[in-house]
């Protein structure tokens, strides 16, 4: 009985030591997936753009079938910013840099020139990236952006490609817009915030003199727009009131805000400033 059970616990110790050596087996020679998250690739410094923007209106000597692009439409250069820590973007457009229309007025192709443009900035540090839902393309630095918006052709006007860009330090559009849109969001006090739910913001302003009416749009996703209004004389700047609105393509709202009403009344601060603004 003695010997059956002796014969036993070594069979049992054989099993574990076999199971020991083929786990040491496997995690040897097998290759486990590593834990480490794949981390996209960093961004370069772009040097000095100005450079490379003669070198891009230079392109002309490559590019015998278009012509040089005296100005451009601004919706091409409209570009989504979101600032540091903010739960909102700010939308912005990117200073006209240059372009090229197709000197052939029925033409569409502008693969050559986006092509060349393309291998430019990618030559000189730019990382082409994904922009989803726009036909530009998106090219990104450390300290440079960039856009290169294409226009099919219309009866008035050729096929083009424009190209966009701002610096990214306090000097570039993203940062001085985004700095002039969050003074203007400090002045609302409405509850609940026009900053729920993540809008996408756009500054709209008109100046005469020293007076400025400037409105901000929020968009949401799948929500209709609300917009804040907000009137400044001789820099003072006073916020007016918020209205949704019906439609993005509706300007005045169906029922003005109090403030605004009361600011175009104000006939001594503002003239008929503030009326013409909405046709009162």
């Amino acid at each position: 009985m003695k010997k059956k059970i002796l014969v036993t616990v070594a069979s049992v110790l054989l099993v574990i030591l076999l199971a020991a050596f083929t786990y040491y087996l496997l995690s040897t020679f097998v290759k486990r997936p590593s834990n480490k998250t794949i981390s996209t690739p960093e961004l370069t410094e772009v040097k000095s753009f100005d450079e490379i923007a003669k070198q891009y209106g230079r392109l002309s000597t490559k590019l015998p079938a278009y012509s040089p692009l005296a100005g451009s439409y601004s919706t091409l250069s409209s570009y989504s910013y979101t600032p540091q820590g903010a739960t909102y973007s700010v939308t912005v457009n990117l200073p006209f840099v240059g372009g090229f229309e197709h000197k052939n007025k029925q033409s569409e192709d502008l693969t050559d020139v986006t092509k060349i443009t393309t291998e430019l900035l990618v030559s000189k540090g730019f990382k082409e990236t994904n922009y989803p839902g726009r036909s530009a393309k998106l090219f990104d630095s450390k300290n440079v952006i960039c856009l290169v918006g294409s226009a099919a052709k219309t009866k008035e006007n050729a096929a083009y490609s424009a190209l966009y860009c701002s610096q990214k330090n306090e000097r570039g559009v993203l940062e001085t817009e985004s700095k002039e849109v969050k003074k203007l969001i400090e002045l609302i006090k409405d509850s609940p915030s026009p900053l729920d739910n993540s809008p996408t913001i756009s500054r709209y302003t008109v100046t005469e003199n020293e007076k400025k009416f400037t409105t901000l749009m929020f968009v949401y996703s799948g929500k209709l727009p609300s917009r804040a209004y907000f009137a400044s004389v001789n820099d003072k700047t006073y916020y007016l009131g918020s209205a949704l609105h019906s439609s993005y393509d509706n300007d005045t709202p169906s029922e003005l805000p109090v403030g605004v009403l009361k600011a175009a009344n104000d006939t001594a601060l503002y003239g008929d400033f503030i009326k013409r603004q909405f046709r009162l």
